[in-house]
Order: structure tokens, then sequence, then C-alpha cells
């Protein structure tokens, strides 16, 4: 609730407390690591410089655990929107699928469990191979201008059949 409570004990007199508040970006209190019940002298200029280190070392471990949840709740939504898309949808990563939704797998005749092998060059049919490497080969000097890449070409069914496909591409 944002409120601070004392632990009750009664001995922080003669400055036996040291608080050290951990600050988000916008200056928001994130946590307090607090030194205390420490002998004469109460703190030296030394505790205060080590009390500050660690102060900052969890606020930046306080960062790290938010972008890791934030990331995590980011990758849900995603995940989510493209299961439940009508378009199917294709993740290659180092020349290898890495994922495709049910949709796509429904598209192609479906894979029971797996992705195929490969890449997703290997989808298309050979007749339309060059002009998908042609548009590949361009997808850098697309990406750096902000654009996708588009083509109308057949993929490949898992039982051979042809499939006329709108292909988009595009770089992350």
């Amino acid at each position: 609730d944002g409120t601070f409570r004392s632990s009750g004990w009664s001995g922080y007199g003669n400055g036996s407390l040291l608080a050290l508040p951990c600050l988000d970006s916008v200056g928001e209190i994130r946590a307090v690591i607090t030194l205390h019940n420490k002998a004469t002298p109460p703190f030296t200029t030394e505790d205060l410089t080590l009390g500050r280190i660690i102060a900052g070392h969890t606020i930046e471990a306080i960062r790290g655990i938010e972008l890791a949840r934030s990331l995590g709740e980011s990758e849900a939504k995603y995940r989510n929107l493209a299961e439940h898309s009508g378009t199917g949808i294709v993740l290659q990563q180092d020349g290898r699928l890495v994922y495709a939704n049910a949709r796509f797998a429904t598209m192609l005749g479906g894979w029971p469990g797996r992705l195929p092998d490969g890449s997703f060059a290997d989808l298309v049919h050979p007749g339309e191979r060059g002009l998908f490497a042609d548009l590949e080969a361009d997808l850098g000097r697309l990406a750096a201008d902000g654009r996708s890449g588009r083509l109308e070409a057949r993929l490949l069914c898992r039982d051979g059949e042809p499939l006329w496909a709108d292909i988009s591409l595009s770089a992350s």
C-alpha cells in the first residue's frame, strides 16, 4: 500500500538506522535498503557509500525483473494473437523454421505436432523459388527502409499440391 511500517524494535536511536531509497527512472521509490543496529560509530562515510552501491544494484535488479515480466507479458499477447489469427504466420530464424501457427499448418495440410525441417523456402513451390530468393535477398534493403516484401506465389502442401498464397516478408 506504499506506507512504511516500523519493525517494532525501539533500538534505532543514536543514528543506528540508515535507510536508502531505491528510486526508479521517474523518481518513485521502488524499494528501501535499510542498515541498522550498528555499534559505535553508528555509520561511516564508507558505510553510506556501500549502501548506495547496494541500492544501485538493487534497483537495477528490480528493473531487470520488471523488464523480464513485461517481455513475458508481451510475448504471451503476441503468441495469443498469432495462435488465433485467421492468417498463416511463420517465423524463421537463422534459415530454419522456428514457429508456425495452427492456421498455417492447416493451410498446408498440417504437421502432426512438429514443424517441417528446413526453411520457409523449402515450402515454396519449385517454380516460385527464384522469385522468393530474389525477395529474400532484397529483404535487408527493404527492412532498412521500413518496408516489407510481398510476393504472390505457390506453396507446397504436405500432399504435394500447390497452394496460392500472398506472402509478406519482414525482417526483425
